[in-house]
């Protein structure tokens, strides 16, 4: 057995203990955590404050960021990547951690395997089968394979295209 130690989305922990793997995407089926869901609050000293207490340095510019937008931060063995509303993912180092007692959301990293029907449907490493409404397909049409965090079952962040944060729904 190989343990794996994630943390995803503001500040979120992902752990599982894993099999050993034949593939990269076989290593990511069903890692499961939780994220914590929060806001922008604001911009000072450089860093950028959330509302559930956590802070972040990130290497997009940060000048600017009014409070209230939604955030997604994942923190992975790779490192830190931040996805701000209307402005995307980037790179970023954790500050501050979060209250122990912050509201958590479930998550589950996953592997995109294949998107078919011009991005309205997403497969995933272990079957399991998504379908985007076509009016955000346009986000996801050009997605390749790769690591992707599912929150609470119903939204899909990929997390080397992660633009935007997309609404799914379980087929299988």
């Amino acid at each position: 057995m190989t343990m794996r130690l994630l943390r995803v989305a503001a500040w979120c922990a992902i752990a599982a203990a894993l099999p050993a793997a034949t593939s990269a995407q076989e290593a990511h089926a069903g890692a499961q955590g939780y994220v914590y869901v929060t806001e922008t609050d604001r911009v000072r000293d450089g860093a950028l404050r959330l509302d559930n207490g956590a802070a972040i340095e990130a290497t997009a510019e940060l000048d600017g960021v009014r409070g209230g937008r939604d955030v997604v931060l994942v923190i992975l063995l790779s490192g830190c990547r931040i996805w701000i509303e209307e402005l995307g993912l980037s790179r970023c180092t954790l500050a501050t951690d979060p209250p122990d007692d912050a509201p958590r959301t479930d998550a589950v990293l996953v592997w995109v395997e294949r998107v078919l029907d011009a991005g309205t449907t997403i497969t995933v490493t272990g079957g399991s089968v998504f379908q985007v409404p076509a009016d955000r397909s346009e986000l996801t049409n050009t997605w390749r394979p790769g690591e992707a965090i599912l929150i609470d079952d119903a939204r899909l962040l990929h997390l080397d295209h992660g633009a935007e944060v997309v609404d799914v729904v379980r087929l299988r």
